[in-house]
């Protein structure tokens, strides 16, 4: 059985070859291994943004505990807590307060509303409104917009 298959494939592969096709079988053709040379690799844009990258995480790492990105990390505090907040109005509930902390800690005070939703709403709203200014970026103009209404 072995060998009438392989006398089957070596004639498909004479016939292709008589007719200058590639064969089926011909594994540099019909591979989908990686290119390792990297022969389509980084172009202009591709090391400039990569650099930004890599330079953004360094001043980040660096930056982190200091007094520059403290007015950053308390804006997300705040929009964690609004996010709260939010969903407490949306399912009923009553918002008794905010409180935004110097640590980077916050606490929204409610009554009502339904727990279930409100209390994972502080990520969700982050993360949704993460992906609004993500995607408000890919616009120059949008980009300017959002950053004005930010700020």
């Amino acid at each position: 059985m072995f060998l009438r298959r392989q006398r089957q494939l070596e004639n498909e592969s004479s016939i292709s070859m008589i007719a200058n096709e590639p064969s089926p079988y011909d594994p540099i053709k019909y591979t989908d291994a990686p290119d390792w040379q990297l022969t389509n690799c980084c172009s202009d844009e591709e090391i400039i943004f990569l650099s930004l990258m890599f330079g953004y995480l360094l001043a980040n790492f660096f930056l982190w505990n200091t007094a520059l990105l403290k007015p950053m990390k308390l804006i997300a505090v705040f929009v964690h807590e609004m996010s709260h907040a939010t969903a407490c109005w949306i399912t009923g509930g009553k918002v008794l307060g905010i409180e935004v902390f110097g640590n980077e800690g916050g606490v929204t005070k409610y009554q009502g509303g339904v727990r279930g939703c409100i209390i994972p709403a502080g990520y969700l709203g982050c993360s949704f409104w993460g992906a609004v200014f993500v995607t408000l970026s890919g616009d120059r103009t949008a980009s300017l917009i959002s950053a004005c209404l930010f700020l």
